[in-house]
């Protein structure tokens, strides 16, 4: 029988990792031929692992990373031995960043080691991959990348053994997932007592590592005078201003977005209180008033602040000055005043005065100075007081509508058709007050419907022309103190926003020039009043 006799079998060692943490791999040991047992070799000392057998019945192991394995076959009594395997390295890189913090910022600079477990640093060489752009050829252990982008990123590294080119590590892979961080700054309270603190907290969300950097007034500043940050998200803060913060970590220093800004003002001891002149806090429609604001303390430039019931008025004096006093004046006035060389001591607010102005005013249903002499006219008094009366002048003649002296809220006066044109009318108090004047005349043709108060600069009006049938008009002609100002089909005048400008007597005209004979109705004159809309 013939034998063939062959070269010593050709031993083939691989590996492949087991685990998804990577922390076990498995090793493959082959040989050309069958039959064999296999022996495994350490750091170049036989490894037994199946204690206390020197060999292993099957051809792979798995083996903690971290080691330099070989392998070979064993067959027959004596055992006859196949060639040692190539070495493989069981160290597996990890990739890792060279920081005391794990969540990484847009335009953040950031170092990542691949480091080679049990491998020692001088004896391998690395490469990297990335999904992004091209990184340096020559590279080393360490790679230091700034992050200028938002979605995430990966990189790969693998090490190769200096001498022994069979000896290389796997790729291993870190992803990289990119923020945006804002500081944001919180108070425990908005303004400061002379001789007291607030505590500002410099907040930046989910990471670590941060020095915080404050600012007051635009100006860094530094609460330990020679440190450019503070260790503390809180400092304590006695002097006003405006104020922000930013946190700021690495080298070169990656700073986050600014925060908010926080206004504390510093409140001096002096007080400031609200005086009325005349002093009574209750006045009339027309009446002349000045509000004070005074400090006790004079010798200081003061600059104001006015609030009415809680709202901020625009006045920076320290007096309001009301000319002719309307119901808008009415409410709760309140001043403080704030030190003209440093904005950030003011005073407490000072205890608010209450300001009433009464209206004695009469009211028109319907509300025009015009009527038809077919409809009845309502008048009654808008008064704060119990008792009141609407009185009347015709004819050099004093009267008390329906010839009651005083009435109640509920009980209006009527005035029918046999009102005279051109009477006067007002309402009379109990206790003496007068309310203006109204015109109000009665018509039995044509009539211009006007507004019986005074309008409000920046109101609308609309003034129309009417028959006393109610119809509205077409082809009608309004005049202002005598001219034309508009013709048309329209029945109305529009003005979208009243100024002293349009104050004056105001008529309407329709001429009817189809039929044979032409035919022109006009209304009679009414005065248009325009108020200001100021203090």
């Amino acid at each position: 029988m013939l034998m063939s006799i062959s070269l010593v079998p050709k031993t083939q060692l691989s590996m492949s990792t087991t685990s998804i943490n990577q922390e076990s791999v498995t090793l493959t040991c082959s040989v050309s031929s069958s039959g064999w047992k296999y022996y495994w070799y350490k750091d170049k000392s036989l490894h037994k692992p199946q204690n206390p057998q020197l060999f292993s019945d099957h051809p792979f192991i798995t083996v903690s990373s971290g080691g330099t394995y070989q392998c070979r076959g064993g067959r027959g009594d004596p055992v006859y031995y196949s060639n040692y395997s190539n070495s493989v390295v069981t160290n597996i890189p990890v990739v890792t960043l060279k920081s005391n913090w794990s969540e990484i910022f847009y335009s953040e600079t950031v170092t990542l080691r691949c480091e080679i477990k049990d491998g020692g640093d001088t004896e391998w060489v690395y490469e990297w991959l990335t999904s992004g752009p091209e990184l340096p050829q020559e590279q080393s252990q360490y790679l230091t990348i700034r992050v200028e982008f938002f979605s995430s990123r990966w990189y790969n590294c693998k090490g190769k053994h200096k001498v022994d080119e069979n000896m290389e590590t796997e790729w291993i892979l870190l992803s990289l997932c990119m923020n945006t961080v804002i500081a944001h700054l919180t108070s425990d309270t908005t303004s400061i007592q002379q001789g007291s603190s607030v505590t500002l907290t410099c907040s930046v969300r989910s990471s670590s590592g941060w020095k915080y950097y404050w600012y007051k007034d635009n100006t860094l500043y530094k609460p330990h005078t020679t440190q450019d940050f503070s260790d503390n998200p809180q400092i304590s803060v006695s002097v006003g201003g405006s104020y922000r913060c930013r946190g700021g970590r690495g080298n070169p220093v990656y700073y986050t977005y600014d925060s908010n800004t926080v206004s504390i003002s510093t409140i001096v001891s002096n007080v400031a209180i609200v005086t009325l002149d005349p002093n009574w806090s209750e006045i009339y429609t027309g009446e002349k008033i000045t509000l004070r604001c005074e400090i006790h303390r004079g010798d200081t430039e003061w600059e104001y602040e006015w609030r009415k019931s809680d709202s901020a008025l625009s006045e920076t004096e320290s007096e309001i000055r009301i000319t002719e006093a309307h119901s808008d004046h009415t409410g709760d006035y309140s001043c403080r005043g704030k030190m003209k060389q440093s904005q950030d001591r003011s005073t407490n607010w000072s205890d608010k005065v209450t300001l009433t102005v009464t209206v004695v005013s009469l009211r028109v249903s319907p509300n025009r100075s015009q009527h038809s002499t077919s409809e009845s006219i309502s008048l009654s008094c808008e008064t704060n007081s119990t008792k009141w009366g609407v009185r009347q002048f015709y004819k050099n003649s004093y009267s008390y509508c329906g010839n009651y002296r005083w009435r109640t809220k509920t009980s209006p006066c009527m005035v029918s058709k046999a009102v005279a044109n051109g009477a006067v009318f007002w309402c009379e108090s109990g206790s003496g007050e007068f309310s203006n004047a109204v015109n109000i005349s009665t018509h039995d043709d044509i009539i211009l419907e006007s507004p019986v108060h005074p309008v409000t600069e920046g109101q609308p009006l609309i003034l129309s022309c009417r028959l006393w049938t109610d119809a509205n008009l077409t082809d009608v002609s309004f005049y202002k103190n005598g001219k034309v100002i508009q013709t048309g089909t329209s029945g109305q005048l529009s003005i979208s926003a009243v100024s002293k400008s349009n104050e004056g007597f105001y008529k309407c005209e329709r001429k009817q020039v189809k039929s044979r004979r032409p035919q022109v109705w006009m209304s009679s004159e009414s005065w248009v009043s325009v108020k200001c809309e100021c203090t």
